[in-house]
């Protein structure tokens, strides 16, 4: 085991100039003689003070030894263990030209390392949806803290979780003092049940768009300004990934759903969301129906009224779709007048009802109509989904769709319930 080196501590009147340079320094700062007396410290030096009386910083007294013995500068980076973590520090020594008097500057690298590591962790990460989450992640690890939360903020104001990561036990009161975080105050110290917690608006354009937040177990210390310091520059950066992922889900909104209406478009519902709920349904067993909606003599309220008519139409008969789904069911604009609906877990009866319905409450379509001969209605097919018969979503698609063709050939306004498909062998 490494014998313990130590230092004297015997505080003497320090010159003037030295005592107005010590007090200005940041970190940590003394003047010790040559023989390792400490003359003076500034306001941080008292706990380096304690630490080289008590020999635990065998390093820096090694740095002292060394600038003294050889009248040079000598510099190194010192590992000090704290209650939490383990902190980084610089450690320059200079002996004074005038006299044997030698200063010892110290600077904490700790935050800079921490930060420079959260940030380069988040970088590093190329999925937006993922960054919050690696984030969070990398923020208890490298700061040993019990737990870390990150919010988004949605349009109505209120704060959401987009990403935690550790012991969450008794951090049900945390959310509803996201509240408190204002531009005067973008830094907030609370006490949660055992936990102490340290919370920072993340900002993007001097607008808040959500919160950040740390926990440890509370012991009585309370959080320095190194740690207020770190986790506003933590925030800062999270703002920014706060408007990345905002912005990857508009595009990808964009991308997947309809202009107008909102509602998924074909892509979307064709390639992603139908084959989901196909996998689903052929694990759970459950009947679905595909409803293949088309509008009859749609082109004519355009051509009559205008399109800012046709387009009030459309959102009519989205309107009523939704009136006519739940939750858990989903509508889709497939083109210009063709909308779906899937309907998850209905029977046949309650399928057949449905339609039923939703044809008699098309009625009130025809207040758009582009004339009273060709009224605007709706022509639809329905398609029963049984797991039983091994369909792939794209063969039943195209029964629901030839299904709405019988009832345009018909004559239109109506429903027509397309056969079931042929079991497949094997």
């Amino acid at each position: 085991m490494a014998k313990s080196k130590t230092v004297d501590v015997k505080t003497k009147p320090p010159l003037n100039g030295h005592s107005r340079l010590l007090d200005n320094y940041p970190g940590p700062a003394l003047l010790m003689a040559e023989d390792g007396t400490v003359i003076h410290s500034n306001d941080k030096g008292a706990d380096l003070e304690v630490r080289l009386q008590n020999g635990t910083v065998p390093e820096i007294v090694d740095l002292i030894s060394i600038a003294a013995a050889e009248n040079a500068v000598a510099a190194g980076t010192v590992s000090l263990e704290n209650s939490y973590s383990e902190n980084v520090l610089d450690v320059t020594v200079v002996p004074q030209a005038t006299d044997d008097r030698l200063v010892v500057l110290v600077r904490d690298l700790t935050m800079e390392r921490n930060l420079r590591y959260i940030v380069s962790t988040i970088r590093g990460e190329l999925d937006p949806h993922n960054m919050l989450a690696v984030a969070a992640r990398a923020t208890v690890r490298v700061l040993s803290v019990a737990g870390c939360r990150i919010y988004r903020q949605n349009e109505s104001g209120a704060f959401t979780i987009a990403a935690e990561y550790g012991n969450t036990q008794g951090l049900d009161g945390l959310d509803n003092c996201l509240g408190d975080i204002n531009d005067n105050s973008p830094v907030i110290s609370i006490n949660i049940d055992s936990w102490q917690v340290l919370t920072a608006s993340t900002n993007y354009r001097q607008t808040i768009n959500g919160a950040f937040s740390i926990w440890r177990h509370d012991k009585g210390t309370p959080w320095d300004d190194d740690h207020r310091q770190l986790i506003n520059e933590v925030a800062n950066h999270l703002g920014i990934t706060n408007e990345q992922v905002s912005n990857h889900e508009r595009i990808l909104a964009l991308s997947r759903t309809n202009g107008i209406t909102g509602l998924l478009n074909r892509r979307a519902f064709c390639e992603e969301e139908l084959p989901r709920r196909f996998s689903r349904l052929s694990h759970s067993r459950q009947t679905a129906a595909l409803f293949y909606v088309d509008m009859d003599n749609f082109k004519l309220v355009n051509d009559v009224h205008g399109h800012q008519r046709g387009d009030d139409a459309i959102l009519f008969l989205r309107d009523m779709l939704i009136k006519f789904s739940r939750p858990g069911d989903v509508i889709a604009r497939l083109g210009g007048d063709e909308f779906a609906m899937w309907l998850d877990g209905v029977t046949l009866e309650v399928t057949k009802s449905r339609a039923e319905a939703l044809i008699k409450a098309s009625r009130e379509m025809q207040q758009f109509s582009g004339s009273e001969e060709k009224p605007l209605g709706l022509s639809v097919g329905v398609a029963v989904y049984d797991p039983d018969f091994g369909e792939e979503p794209e063969e039943m698609l195209a029964r629901a769709d030839a299904a709405m063709y019988v009832v345009k050939k018909a004559g239109k306004g109506g429903y027509h319930l397309a056969p079931l498909p042929e079991p497949k062998s094997g």
